[in-house]
């Protein structure tokens, strides 16, 4: 799973690998940053709309409803 690095953002965390969204404490309205990679450190700033429980028969996942700008190439073409 690689190595856990601490960011440069926000306090420091455990592994991603070994945290979950109930780990923390989250409610709704509250928000939190998500860094999506550690290399570019692409960050994402979350806002909980609602929680609610899901079942077996929930077949939808959460959504983003909203976005600012528009996201960068993940992996760009790169010149060889």
């Amino acid at each position: 799973m690689g190595e856990h690095i601490i960011s440069s953002f926000g306090k420091p965390t455990k592994s991603a690998s070994k945290a979950q969204l109930r780990d923390l404490s989250i409610t709704a309205s509250s928000s939190f940053w998500y860094l999506f990679d550690y290399g570019d450190e692409l960050v994402h700033k979350v806002t909980v709309e609602e929680i609610y429980e899901m079942t077996s028969e929930d077949k939808d996942l959460p959504t983003g409803i909203n976005k600012i700008g528009d996201a960068p190439p993940q992996y760009p073409m790169q010149e060889e």
